[in-house]
């Protein structure tokens, strides 16, 4: 999707948003947006906007419950719409809960040819809830998503000592993401941590900043600091069991940075080096506190089928930019009325005028017909020849797209030397899809060249992106693909 996007986290006592422009070529940043309290008013929402209006803009958050259940359900193949086909089935089989009954969606991990679905199970009232809280600002989400999942986004600004675990903990969310070299793999929260927490500081909310500024609450928590890293540790553990393969780096986000030292204090108590989240486009200081809100934003902006949003079926989001047509409904009738009126008023003129026309439609096809000789039926010579010029036009906004950018030889050449020397393929087309993207039809021997090729593609560093979209047998046992790539 393009266009303006803010991401929206309402998971804490203070709102943050985060703006960006997802455009065709790049996705620009444009400021982050700190409410103070929880949503505010038609005035914060203002400044978040730096409009009064919220049209023009495509809201992403993350839901604030917890999901009731958490599960993987492996596939022996990648396409999303077939997963989508099947996972719920999966699912029945496995859960105690009523799937009819409950809101469930997937997050999808490709693992070579095949993939795994990282589902998430929520109540109703759950999505009900977070959707009320942001209707009472006049924001209504194109995206609720499960935040861990969102983080996903980041994969690109991630250290690439994989496989990493990111640890974003602040007043009311403790969530895990791991990533390996291909990108996010799994997900957990740990809200007992916070509940723990908060009863060992005897507090209502854990307002790191208030912590940080108060000599006997942040001396209370440090003394209480083996809560998080017990937790910390079993989930590493955990995910080591899991993927069979010891993390090797550990990022920390969240309002927990507010603590002074906080990574060195959990790092040694971990026997690990733990390092803060840095975003380029955010900087040190806001990489921790606005990482979440970002990543939501950036998520949203690449929703596609395998991503996780539970604005589906009766949530579905309806589009409320087509609302504005009922603004302006009254004044359109009136015109329609005016137009009328002339149009009666100048019955005359007008019968005058057709016999004119047809004359001058006359003409018109003699001289289509003379410049396109080859043509035998001209019902509409009018209409043919703007057929003609938007066929002329549309190729020239082609060239015009790709002038200054790699040609189809140059793409070749890219591929060519990405690939290693003992694979073989066989190239059969390939094609502009825009200045940057390009989509290859080839031929290989087997599924295992074809994901040799994927994978030495991906990271050749050559290209931003590289995805498979078909796979099929030819007629003579040769495997048939179509992979689409964007170029850097």
């Amino acid at each position: 999707m393009y266009g303006n996007f803010v991401g929206i986290d309402i998971s804490g006592n203070n709102t943050r948003a985060v703006l960006i422009k997802r455009g065709l070529r790049e996705t620009k940043f444009l400021k982050t947006i700190s409410l103070g309290t929880a949503m505010g008013s038609e005035k914060s929402l203002s400044e978040l906007l730096g409009d009064s209006s919220v049209l023009g803009y495509n809201f992403v958050a993350g839901i604030k419950e917890l999901p009731l259940s958490l599960r993987v359900l492996k596939f022996p193949f990648s396409d999303p719409v077939k997963i989508a086909q099947v996972y719920k089935f999966e699912l029945e089989s496995l859960s105690s809960f009523d799937t009819e009954q409950k809101l469930v969606d997937y997050h999808m991990v490709k693992l070579g040819e095949g993939a795994e679905a990282l589902v998430c199970m929520f109540e109703r009232e759950s999505l009900e809830k977070t959707l009320s809280e942001l209707s009472d600002v006049n924001i209504d989400p194109r995206v609720v998503t499960f935040t861990p999942f969102a983080f996903s986004s980041l994969n690109n600004v991630l250290p690439d000592e994989r496989p990493l675990l990111l640890i974003d903990l602040d007043e009311n969310q403790f969530n895990f993401s791991l990533f390996d070299e291909n990108g996010l793999r799994r997900v957990r929260n740990s809200n007992n941590t916070i509940t723990n927490l908060k009863k060992a500081l005897n507090v209502d909310s854990l307002d790191f900043e208030s912590i940080e500024n108060n000599e006997i609450l942040k001396k209370s928590f440090l003394e209480n600091i083996d809560t998080v890293v017990d937790e910390i540790k079993k989930t590493a553990h955990y995910f080591e069991t899991d993927i069979k393969k010891p993390l090797k780096s550990f990022i920390l986000s969240g309002d927990i940075c507010r603590i002074t030292d906080i990574e060195k204090l959990i790092g040694d108590a971990v026997k690990n080096d733990i390092k803060r989240i840095f975003i380029p486009e955010l900087g040190s200081k806001d990489s921790p506190l606005f990482a979440k809100p970002y990543s939501l934003a950036l998520y949203g902006s690449k929703m596609g089928k395998g991503d996780f949003n539970l604005r589906s079926g009766e949530y579905k989001y309806q589009n409320k930019k087509f609302d504005i047509k009922s603004t302006f409904l009254f004044p359109a009738s009136l015109l329609a009325i005016f137009l009328l009126f002339l149009l009666f008023q100048n019955t005359t003129g007008y019968f005058s005028a057709k016999s004119e026309i047809n004359s001058l439609r006359a003409e018109i096809k003699d001289e289509v017909k003379s410049s396109f000789p080859n043509v035998s039926n001209l019902p509409n010579p009018v209409l043919f020849i703007n057929n003609e010029l938007d066929e002329v036009q549309n190729k020239l906004d082609i060239i015009q797209e790709v002038k200054g950018d790699l040609a189809p030889l140059d793409v070749l050449n890219e591929i060519s030397s990405s690939i290693p020397e003992d694979l073989e393929m066989y190239i059969d087309e390939i094609r502009f899809e825009s200045s940057k993207s390009v989509r290859l039809w080839g031929r290989c021997d087997s599924y295992n060249e074809i994901a040799s090729i994927e994978k030495s593609l991906n990271e050749s560093g050559k290209f931003e992106k590289v995805e498979r979209d078909q796979v099929s047998r030819a007629v003579n046992n040769t495997i048939k693909f179509i992979m689409s790539l964007v170029l850097k």
